[in-house]
C-alpha cells in the first residue's frame, strides 16, 4: 500500500515492478496513487469496514480487545454521521 498509494521507496519496496494495471491509472506517479488510494478507500467503504467483520481480528487481552472494538464502533459511527450530514437531503 505505501508503494502504490504514496510511491514510498525503502528496502521493502525498491524492488517492486508496477503493475500495469496500476501504470493505467493514471500518467503522472502522483495521478496514479492518488487514483489508487480513492479505489482502496472505496473498497474499505464498501467491504471490510462497512460491515464491521474486520473487529473479531483482534488478538490479546480480551480487555484491550474490547476497548479497540469500541474505539473503532465509535470512529465508524462518527464517519457514517459524518457522511449523512454531507449528503444532499
Amino acid at each position: 500500500y505505501r508503494y502504490y498509494a504514496h510511491g514510498e521507496l525503502d528496502e521493502w519496496t525498491k524492488n517492486l515492478t508496477p503493475a500495469q494495471w496500476y501504470l493505467d491509472l493514471g500518467v503522472t506517479p502522483e495521478a496514479r496513487q492518488t487514483a489508487y488510494r480513492k479505489l482502496f478507500q472505496h473498497h474499505l467503504d464498501q467491504s471490510v469496514v462497512a460491515g464491521f467483520q474486520f473487529l473479531k481480528r483482534f488478538i490479546g487481552a480480551a480487555t484491550w480487545v474490547r476497548q479497540r472494538e469500541e474505539a473503532l464502533k465509535e470512529l465508524l459511527a462518527a464517519k457514517e454521521l459524518a457522511k449523512a450530514r454531507a449528503s444532499p437531503s
